[in-house]
């Protein structure tokens, strides 16, 4: 604990001797800097989800008609649904992305994607018994998702023709 204290105490005096009373001993002198004084910057940055953009735009062009597309997100977290669906853009880079990405989805597809919170076990559980396809996704928890799987109440993306896990989604 010393020799860490001394240690502190000699930093603090390097860096505080650092500070001294350099206006007295500075005696350069600077030229004024010209108005007239330009630099260029040249952008060369790569847009980095170039790869997700081009899987999105090779989508095939499918006309919903307006229809909604409904998630059951587990209202109960208090975020899930928010990580599906936002009203609005609020000047936070999450909420503008999902709004971005929803606004995108909608209107490639001519669609409104909608959340409903709720309990999703219970949800899923009485949708696919009744043979109701209100939710053509689930967002459910973690523990919920594996209940779910196990009792046969979900589709696994791996049997969908439509879906490729291999793309840069």
């Amino acid at each position: 604990m010393k020799k860490m204290n001394i240690a502190a105490i000699l930093l603090l005096s390097a860096v505080l001797s650092a500070c001294g009373d350099a206006a007295q001993t500075n005696t350069e002198t600077t030229a004024p800097i010209s108005s007239e004084t330009t630099t260029t910057i040249e952008e060369t940055t790569e847009d980095p989800y170039a790869d997700q953009r081009a899987a999105f735009d090779a989508l095939p062009t499918l006309d919903l008609d307006g229809a909604e597309f409904i998630v059951a997100a587990q209202e109960a977290t208090g975020c899930s649904e928010k990580e599906i669906y936002v009203e609005a853009t609020d000047g936070e880079v999450v909420n503008d992305a999902i709004f971005a990405r929803n606004m995108a989805v909608n209107e490639r597809f001519n669609c409104e994607i909608r959340v409903n919170g709720c309990d999703v076990n219970k949800a899923v559980r009485t949708a696919v018994s009744a043979g109701d396809t209100s939710y053509p996704l689930a967002f459910p928890s973690l523990s919920m998702a594996g209940t779910l799987a196990r009792s046969g109440y979900l589709v696994d993306f791996h049997d969908m023709d439509v879906i490729s896990l291999d793309r840069p989604w």
